[in-house]
């Protein structure tokens, strides 16, 4: 959701959306679902998607969440995860990079593409 998506709807005041999706991946509904991927999901899968909660476990100690970096980080894992998804539902020669795989949710994703300033 672009910022000004978030800002202009009155229910989000005060809040910090990167805050709140990082701590609804941290539920315990995430944590069950993410153990039926670990039994079920091809290992690039379970891969990805450790690498994106690992790097959520450990942002308050590497005080990454306060980086210049976090959103483009965060992207590169989400983006990457989502990639590895469609690989396993039969799309296994996609062309498709993690930037592609946010752009229909991301305003500013062809920015970060194309290494221009957001």
């Amino acid at each position: 959701m672009s910022e000004t998506a978030w800002i202009s709807d009155k229910r989000n005041k005060g809040k910090d959306k990167n805050e709140i999706a990082t701590n609804q991946m941290l539920t315990l509904e995430y944590r069950r679902l993410g153990f039926k991927l670990s039994l079920m999901a091809p290992d690039s899968l379970v891969k990805t998607y450790n690498n994106l909660l690992q790097y959520l476990y450990n942002m308050e100690e590497s005080q990454s969440h306060k980086s210049e970096n976090f959103i483009k980080d965060m992207l590169k894992l989400l983006g990457t995860f989502l990639v590895e998804i469609r690989k396993s539902m039969g799309n296994e020669m996609t062309k498709l990079d993690y930037l592609d795989m946010c752009e229909w949710w991301m305003s500013d994703a062809r920015k970060l593409k194309n290494n221009t300033p957001t």
